[in-house]
Order: structure tokens, then sequence, then C-alpha cells
């Protein structure tokens, strides 16, 4: 029996590591990756709580209009007898029973219910618009991050082509010197150049490996690595999609007035301000008076009966003013009027901020735009260089350090090439992170 339940356990452990490893071993797309930031990031899960802590704030500032109701009741016994007289008879008994119910509705607090009713609408548009932000930060943060993923995976690619080429190189040039055609230092530089390229390699390997971990981060998971394979990402931008793209965006000015309309932070520091002109009404409150209306009903014996005769109803009207409550009153004035300028100021400066960040985004996309040009046709050019350079060699009127310059300049503009490319898919992403548009964000636009 021991043993028939040792391999279960087995079992369902190697079962168990097989599911993980097809987990990790599946390649994830750009939009099954921001699913899964947008479920597990803690960032989006705290903007989730605080919208559910809003939406209780605002339950409880509706109930300060609805009555407080109390019911109670209590027993208790005498060490001695108690003598009563109840209904025309003398009543002895230790015991003594009670029960109560009352309820209070406040009629006037100087307006700090309306207002509060008003300030937890605002922190619950306040608390939404935050959840909403944040998560556009999560879609952009995972969207760079998969980005610089694929650009890695390209770099790493070019490396390694580039170490082919230069071991395919080192040989043709071992058998040239074996003949006497080419002297043995030619062979020595290659023989440095192969090392260097390989240095390349291993740094490639690493920014990949850093860079997967970065993706790891934001998706909110805990995995030892991801795969990623997205076939609607393109490779290479044409000049048609850098046009398409630029054709899309209306001016700059427009641009601008737009980010400030849309941007989930910018309504966030409004509703901050409004929260905080109703804190004022609340804090001001204090120096009016506070009428109530109360109604109580009660029932009293050391017998438990008549009910109907010993039992007492009230209601009326309760009024009470603070003349004197040693400036508790104005410092609540003091720090709501402090927290308005506080949030005043945080809104302005946010739509600065928005300002600034998208105007840096538009300068941002104007030199992608020129990388890629210039990029584009430098790998073109070093593309010929190599071939012109391998050709003088084998010929005998070109150095080995010249044909070393040529195939570095032309691994150095596939580089450029690859982060040009990755840079403005990324710098897409980003104007439309600052413009606040998240289905733009999400669907690629």
């Amino acid at each position: 029996m021991k043993f028939k339940l040792f391999f279960s356990i087995v079992a369902l452990f190697a079962t168990a590591l097989s599911a993980s490893g097809q987990d990790q071993g599946k390649a994830l797309t750009l939009n099954e990756c921001i699913e899964i930031g947008l479920q597990n990031n803690l960032a989006m899960l705290r903007a989730q709580y605080d919208v559910r802590s809003a939406q209780s704030s605002r339950l409880q500032a509706i109930g300060k209009f609805t009555p407080l109701i109390n019911v109670g009741g209590s027993y208790t016994r005498a060490d001695a007898d108690q003598v009563r007289f109840r209904a025309n008879q003398i009543v002895v008994s230790r015991n003594n029973f009670s029960y109560y119910a009352t309820a209070r509705f406040t009629v006037f607090d100087g307006m700090a219910n309306i207002a509060s009713i008003d300030q937890s609408l605002d922190d619950l548009k306040g608390a939404e618009y935050k959840e909403f932000q944040t998560r556009q930060d999560i879609v952009f943060k995972v969207t760079e991050s998969y980005f610089n993923v694929l650009r890695n995976q390209q770099l790493l690619k070019v490396s390694e082509e580039n170490l082919k080429r230069s071991r395919e190189q080192l040989d043709k040039i071992k058998a040239m010197n074996e003949v006497g055609s080419v002297p043995l230092a030619d062979v020595y530089n290659q023989q440095v150049q192969v090392g260097r390229d390989e240095l390349s390699v291993i740094q490639a390997k690493n920014n990949l490996e850093n860079s997967r971990l970065d993706l790891v981060y934001y998706l909110g998971v805990d995995m030892q690595d991801v795969n990623i394979n997205d076939p609607s990402i393109p490779e290479d931008i044409s000049l048609s999609d850098i046009q398409a793209f630029r054709a899309s965006l209306p001016s700059s000015e427009m641009l601008l007035e737009e980010a400030v309309k849309k941007r989930a932070d910018v309504k966030n520091a409004e509703m901050a301000v409004r929260s905080a002109e109703k804190g004022k009404t609340i804090a001001w409150s204090g120096y009016m008076p506070v009428v109530s209306f109360f109604a109580q009903y009660n029932w009293n014996n050391i017998v438990w009966r008549d009910f109907l005769l010993y039992d007492r109803a009230f209601y009326g009207l309760d009024i009470s003013w603070s003349v004197f409550d040693r400036f508790q009153t104005q410092n609540q004035i003091e720090q709501a009027d402090i927290r308005l300028r506080i949030a005043e100021d945080t809104y302005n400066e946010t739509k600065r901020l928005v300002k600034v960040q998208l105007r840096k985004a538009l300068n941002d996309l104007e030199v992608a735009e020129q990388n890629l040009d210039v990029t584009a046709k430098n790998l073109k050019a070093t593309e010929e260089d190599v071939r012109l350079a391998r050709e003088r060699y084998v010929l005998g009127s070109a150095t080995i350090l010249d044909q070393i310059v040529a195939e570095a300049n032309y691994t150095a503009a596939q580089g450029d090439r690859v982060n040009a490319v990755y840079n403005f898919h990324i710098v897409k992403k980003k104007i439309m992170y600052y413009l606040g548009t998240l289905e733009a964000l999400l669907n690629g636009d």
C-alpha cells in the first residue's frame, strides 16, 4: 500500500513538471503577454483594490442619509429581593428585564453629509481613472519589454551570423596561408576578430536574458523563462508604413489637446481637486449646528410579563452647536485648504507633464523615422563594401585589416537597423500611450 502511494505521488509530480515545461515552452504573442500582465501585475491588483475601497466609502457616505437604528436588551439579577408594585400587586423578584430600540436621523449637519456623497463619487471616479491609467501603464510596459526581447533576439541572430562569417573567413585565410598566398599575421588578426565576435555573442545572449527577465517582471508571474513569437509584428519597416502612421496623426497642437482631454491620470488629478473642494465644505460644517430627529422605544420590568403596561416611547429633535472646540474645526479647514492647493498644483503639473511627454514622443518619432532612412542606406552601403573588401583581399589589393573593418561596419549597420526598426515600433506605442488611447495601444493602430 505504501509503495502504491509512493508511485502515485511520483506520477503526479512528473505530470506537474511536464505541464510546467509545456507552459514555459509555449511561444506567447504580444496580446497574450498583455492579458497575463493585466491579470497578474501587482500594480493592477492594487488599482482594483482601490476601486473596491472607493465603492465601499461611497456606500458609507450614502448611509449618512439613512437612520441609525440600534436595538438591545439586558438581564440582571440582584443579590437581594426587589419589591415592586405592579398592576395593583406586590411583586418580589431578584431579576430585572429590559429591551429597547432607538432610531436617529440627521436632518442637518452643515451640508457635510451632502458634500460627503459628492466627495465619495469624485473619489470613486478618481479610483476608476487610476485603474484605467494603470491598465495603460501595464500594457505599454509589457509591449515595450516584448519589443525589447524581439530586438535582442534579432541582435543575437546578427551576432551569431557575424561569428559564423568570421569563422568561415578564418578557415579561408588559414587555407590561403598554407599555400603561401597570405602571411601568418593575417591568420592571427582574424583569430582576434573571431574572439571579439564570440564576446559579442556572449553579451548579446546576456542582453536577451535580461530583457526576458524584465518582461517576466511586468507579467507579474514567477517564470524561469518566457518564449515569445508574434508573426503580426514585422521585422522591418517600409517607407509606406512610416507614411501611413504619420498620416494618421493630426497636428501637434491637436494631439496635445487630445492628450489632455483623454489621459486618465489628468482626469484622476481633476477628480482629486473636486474631492478636495468637497473636503473644505465638510471642514466648514464644523461651525454649523447639527439637528437630528430621534425616536426611542423601551420596556423594563422585574418579571417577564406585562409588556404593554411598562413600555415607553419617545421622539423629538436634538440640536447641538459646538461653541468652542479648541480650534479643531479651524485646523480641519486649514488642512482641507492645503489639500486643495496640493491637488490643484498636482493637476496643473500633470497637464504640463502630459504635454512634455507627448512632445518628447513626437521628437522621438521624427528621430526614429530619420534613423530608419539612414540605417537602410548604411546597411546597403556596408554590404557592398564587404563584398568589395573580400574581392580585393583575395586579389591582394587590400589587407586583412581592411576586410575586418568592412565586416565590423556591416555588423554594426545590421545592429543599427534592428534598433531603428524596434525603436520605431516602441515610439508608435509610446505616442498612443501618451495620448491615453488604450484601444489603439492594444490593437496596434
